[in-house]
């Protein structure tokens, strides 16, 4: 009976950890907002959001959606080669992505209404690498139940978002 109080006590610094460093990473770009609108125009933001969300939709696709299955799996070696599989089809795609950039810029970024990106579509790929390694590094924490280091990556990713 012992032991399940410590495994409920458990649960509940867990949840903890994580719903605090949510609301700590949501409080951040709270209190940011004010004093960046003063630096940047409503255009600049727009074009930070289209670029983010771009960037975002390839991260998503980029590592073939396999970070889910590091959590399902119970072998470590196995979880490793899912990080490791996970990791160099996102660094694939991004090399894709530079390839496609470098061969049909004007004709496919206009074609997408992301003319407004300009130069910055040269560092997507990067974004596309962090967005999804921060993905990955996250299912894997997730799976080796490293949820203070969780919600420190949050944290961290929404502090240098902002």
């Amino acid at each position: 009976m012992k032991m399940g109080k410590i495994k409920f006590s458990t649960f509940y610094k867990d949840v903890f950890k994580l719903a605090g460093g949510t609301a700590l990473a949501q409080l951040i770009p709270f209190i940011a907002i004010p004093i960046l609108t003063r630096f940047y125009s409503e255009e600049d933001f727009g074009i930070l959001t289209l670029y983010i969300s771009f960037s975002l939709l390839l991260a998503k696709i980029g590592s073939g959606k396999f970070e889910f299955a590091i959590v399902l799996e119970e072998d470590e070696k196995e979880k490793i080669n899912l990080v490791a599989l996970a990791s160099g089809l996102l660094i694939g795609f991004s090399i894709l992505y530079c390839i496609i950039v470098f061969f049909f810029k004007d004709s496919l970024f206009i074609s997408l209404g992301l003319e407004s990106l300009g130069n910055f579509i040269y560092l997507i790929p990067v974004t596309i690498i962090s967005f999804g390694g921060f993905e990955i590094c996250n299912y894997w924490l997730n799976s080796n139940k490293k949820y203070g280091s969780m919600a420190i990556g949050k944290v961290l990713q929404n502090a240098s978002s902002e």
